[in-house]
């Protein structure tokens, strides 16, 4: 029961964070140049709201399961604790990280910015320790990302003030 009951919460909190989100995206980030064109707005509102959809869907989803569900645990199930304690640090590292793209994407530009935080993604919050994951990855994600949003979509990408390789 309390697993539901912290489930809930999670998906509240992630909703109201989505919430906070899109509206300082929505204030905060201009729309495209013609109005309704798709401009740097687009995406960031769109992860924001994808994450607002599903983390209300999480919290629904499991206080109806919290309502099926008998309020005792048996005490013949074995409890999984492969990974107890484990989520919330990487929860508040995943979201430090993304607070240091955030900063750090005007300063350095798009293509370092993003390459570093997948690099400190994959080596910090993963703890990967696979060279060829830790090389492949930010550079794939950098490459793929600038490839489709900075050269198919034509969308512009944050250029440093302090590097830049835009």
């Amino acid at each position: 029961m309390t697993e539901h009951r912290s489930a809930v919460a999670t998906g509240a909190i992630l909703t109201l964070i989505a919430v906070a989100w899109c509206a300082y995206v929505w204030n905060t980030i201009p729309p495209g140049a013609g109005g309704a064109d798709v401009g740097p707005r687009a995406f960031p509102l769109l992860l924001g709201a994808i994450l607002g959809v599903l983390a209300a869907g999480y919290a629904v989803a499991n206080a109806l399961a919290a309502k099926r569900s008998p309020n005792t645990v048996s005490a013949t199930e074995p409890k999984d604790t492969s990974s107890h304690g484990k989520e919330f640090p990487m929860m508040v590292l995943t979201f430090l990280l993304l607070v240091i793209y955030g900063f750090a994407m005007p300063r350095i530009g798009f293509v370092l910015a993003t390459a570093l935080t997948v690099f400190l993604g994959v080596v910090v919050v993963v703890r990967s320790r696979s060279l060829p994951l830790i090389i492949l990855m930010p550079l794939g994600v950098t490459f793929g990302c600038w490839l489709v949003f900075g050269k198919i979509m034509d969308i512009p990408l944050a250029v440093g003030r302090w590097i830049s390789l835009g």
